[in-house]
């Protein structure tokens, strides 16, 4: 950037002095605006937090931000996803992805991670014939009774139920942009 022109004259004033014949003086003035005209590009450039390829700021980098932890609360299904460590994922606070993650996705994490959990759960029940046991630690949960009281919660019909009855089950709640990543 340069507003007031300033690095553009020393660049003309450079080249003017680099087509004079050569001696002493030229030499002098040759060097003295070179210097001039790298701290000049060096100040130039210290104004700028980032280069124009460098990582996005303001709600774009908000975005991207929190896109990144819906991908590894997605990624990470099967386990605990305790908030400080998606957030270590993120490079940010707890408090501020806590934040970003509401926003982003109209949910709070947990609820979130809960919703994630559940629509998968939901996908691999109608979709597959893998026993529930196996889908609820796939979803995260090791114990099957509480997958079971989570999804009955959540969905309003057990597991086994949706899975025998799936023209009953609940119409699949259309994604919000948050949830596809």
């Amino acid at each position: 950037p340069d507003g007031q022109g300033q690095i553009a004259a020393l660049w003309q004033a450079l080249r003017a002095v680099a087509s004079a014949p050569p001696g002493a003086a030229y030499e002098a003035q040759y060097q003295a605006l070179a210097t001039a005209l790298i701290l000049g590009i060096a100040q130039a450039g210290a104004g700028r937090e980032r280069l124009p390829d460098a990582e996005p700021s303001g709600p774009e980098a908000s975005d991207q931000a929190a896109r990144l932890a819906v991908r590894f609360v997605h990624d990470n299904l099967n386990r605990p996803l305790p908030l400080a460590e998606i957030a270590a994922q993120t490079h940010l606070s707890a408090r501020h992805l806590s934040r970003l993650l509401t926003r982003f996705t109209g949910k709070s994490p947990a609820h979130y991670i809960t919703h994630a959990r559940m629509d998968r759960a939901r996908g691999l029940l109608l979709r597959s014939s893998t026993p529930i046991k196996e889908i609820a630690a796939t979803v995260g949960y090791p114990d099957v009774h509480h997958f079971t009281r989570a999804f009955t919660a959540h969905f309003g019909t057990p597991p086994g139920e949706m899975r025998r009855h799936p023209e009953q089950s609940p119409v699949p709640n259309i994604q919000k942009p948050g949830d596809l990543v």
